[in-house]
C-alpha cells in the first residue's frame, strides 16, 4: 500500500479520540491523524476502545464497511464502501476485529481532493467510520477529524 497513512485511538463511549502514548487518557491536543494527497494506498488503522482505558471494543463483527471523509454536511471526497477491502492483515498485520483493531484503505487523488483543497496547505475534514449491521442499520463506529496534507503533484 502507499505511504501518508493514519493510526489513532479511539473511544466509542465519550466520542473522541484518545492519547495513543498513554491510553488511559483522554487526547487534549488539537493534533488530528494526518493522510497525505496524492496516495493511492493510504491505510487507515484505529483501535477502538468502549471507555477510553484498555476496554476494547468488540460489538464490531458483522458489520457492512464503509468510509467517508469530507466536511460535514457536504458531500464525501474521499469514500471507502467496498467492504471486503476493509480490515485486510496485508494492510496492517493486527487488524483485528473482535479486538477492535480496524483499518482500510482510501485514495487521496482525484479532482474532487485537488478542487476542493486547491492551494491550501492543509485542510482537517471529518472521517465517519461505520457501516450497516446485520439488520441493515447504520452503525458508527467512530466519527473524528482527519487531518488532508496537500502535496505537490
Amino acid at each position: 500500500m502507499g505511504c501518508g497513512g493514519a493510526t489513532f485511538y479511539y473511544d466509542q463511549l465519550t466520542n473522541r479520540l484518545i492519547n495513543s502514548s498513554n491510553v488511559a487518557g483522554v487526547q487534549t491536543t488539537t493534533i488530528y491523524p494526518k493522510i497525505f494527497r496524492n496516495n493511492e494506498g493510504v491505510v487507515i488503522k484505529a483501535h477502538i476502545y468502549s471507555d477510553a482505558s484498555t476496554t476494547t471494543q468488540t460489538n464490531l463483527s458483522g458489520l457492512t464497511w464503509s468510509a467517508k471523509i469530507g466536511d460535514v454536511g457536504e458531500s464525501a471526497i474521499i469514500t471507502n464502501s467496498n467492504s471486503a477491502s476493509f480490515n485486510l492483515t496485508e494492510d496492517w498485520a493486527d487488524a483485528n476485529v473482535a479486538a477492535g483493531k480496524i483499518c482500510f484503505a482510501v485514495n487521496t487523488s482525484g479532482s474532487a481532493i485537488d478542487t476542493d483543497l486547491g492551494t491550501l496547505e492543509s485542510k482537517r475534514y471529518t472521517c465517519h467510520i461505520g457501516g450497516n449491521d446485520t439488520e441493515g442499520d447504520d452503525c458508527t463506529v467512530a466519527q473524528v477529524y482527519i487531518t488532508l496534507v496537500n502535496t505537490p503533484d
